[in-house]
């Protein structure tokens, strides 16, 4: 559990009261773990074994696909948000998981925002495209998911503008609505998980990102924005700047 990155700072009572929770549950080779749409009713942690997760939707922001393994876990935001979960995932192989019910996990962790946010952190750190394929290496990501710093950001902010120098900045929407629109340049839909056409404005949602495609390890310290990004209303957001990574 401790491996866990979001329990590591757990208490040992807290920690085995977890542990005394855990049920342990079996899936076989292609077996389904999650329907997309459906509300999910568990924490898991894998224990043995790899999952596939896909056709993951967050803010309207499509994310590549994810593979978990040993250690990892899932489940923690859908459970204490009880919202329908927004991928799918099934077992590669033969896979073992620890799983806690959402009702015991609520009752022994109570509100968990922080905690969430920083495992949404983690899982995005691993999918979000970044120029040149840049991949965080698992023992980076904890890392960075803990330098991840939450903005309050006013109607009308703008965090950059098209055509301007401005300092890469990974930005992770908690909350709010933001409008990124480009002129000249637009994107391809590999970058914010949709596609912006050259005179078009679109909208990034909650648990959506930007500026990811800004974060070159190649380029220096400031970075040319391609489009512009403005807070269409308060905004709660992650923010991990260049400095960070």
């Amino acid at each position: 559990l401790k491996k866990v990155s979001f329990m590591k700072h757990l208490d040992e009572k807290n920690l085995t009261k977890v542990a005394m929770a855990l049920k342990t549950v079996t899936y076989e080779k292609d077996e389904v773990l999650i329907h997309k749409g459906d509300k999910l009713k568990m924490f898991a942690i894998i224990k043995e074994g790899t999952v596939k997760v896909t056709d993951i939707d967050m803010g309207d922001s499509q994310y590549e696909d994810l593979t978990l393994g040993k250690g990892d876990f899932f489940g923690e935001k859908a459970i204490i948000d009880n919202d329908p979960v927004l991928v799918n995932a099934h077992a590669v192989e033969k896979t073992t998981l620890l799983t806690i019910k959402a009702e015991v996990f609520t009752k022994l962790f109570g509100d968990l925002g922080a905690l969430k946010a920083r495992a949404a952190d983690s899982k995005k750190l691993q999918v979000i495209p970044f120029p040149n394929k840049l991949k965080f290496k698992k023992e980076h990501i904890e890392a960075l998911t803990n330098l991840v710093v939450e903005v309050k950001f006013k109607k009308d902010h703008i965090f950059f503008v098209e055509g301007l120098r401005t300092t890469p900045t990974l930005f992770l929407l908690r909350s709010g609505t933001v409008s990124v629109s480009s002129s000249k340049i637009g994107l391809g839909l590999e970058w914010l998980g949709f596609a912006l056409g050259i005179d078009e404005t679109k909208t990034v949602k909650e648990g959506g990102y930007f500026g990811n495609d800004l974060i070159d390890p190649d380029e220096d310290e400031l970075a040319v924005a391609k489009y512009t990004a403005t807070a269409e209303t308060d905004c709660v957001v992650g923010v991990l700047g260049w400095e960070s990574i």
